[in-house]
């Protein structure tokens, strides 16, 4: 498998950030979730499509990422395994994430209550029947699939 550009300052910076902020991890779990959230593998690919293909992280935007978790929560090996894209994704579109949710979703602690059950759909950001008329093929972040 391929490991990324592993060995880099800017990798090794952000894995530290990973095995440090996120509660029971190891190096070896932080490097397949590097992978993973910066589109160095197959099952990545079909997560991130065209917008991002094996980036380099930036050890800042991890660490507001596992900082954005820990307010949740949510920064812990057993919630991340089951969605380790999520360490490549921006705090700031974290937050986003709940504006696209379903109306239902929004409301009090019901949206919280929901990711922390089923962690890919902190990777939604998408509508795509509140959006347009028909399936514009973007399923992978898309809340009606």
């Amino acid at each position: 498998a391929e490991r990324g550009n592993a060995g880099t300052p800017a990798w090794d910076a952000s894995l530290a950030v990973i095995v440090e902020g996120v509660e029971d991890s190891s190096p070896e779990d932080a490097e397949e979730w590097l992978r993973r959230g910066f589109a160095w593998t197959m099952k990545s690919h079909r997560f991130w499509r065209s917008s991002r293909e094996k980036q380099e992280p930036c050890p800042e935007q991890v660490k507001a990422t596992v900082s954005w978790l820990k307010e949740k929560g949510l920064a812990r090996k057993d919630w991340v395994k089951k969605f380790p894209e999520v360490v490549g994704v921006a705090a700031q579109e974290l937050e986003d994430t709940r504006a696209t949710a379903p109306g239902y979703l929004k409301k009090g602690d019901l949206y919280l209550i929901s990711i922390r059950k089923n962690p890919e759909l902190l990777g939604k950001n998408f509508d795509c029947l509140a959006e347009n008329d028909s399936c514009q093929g973007r399923c992978a972040r898309c809340w009606n699939t």
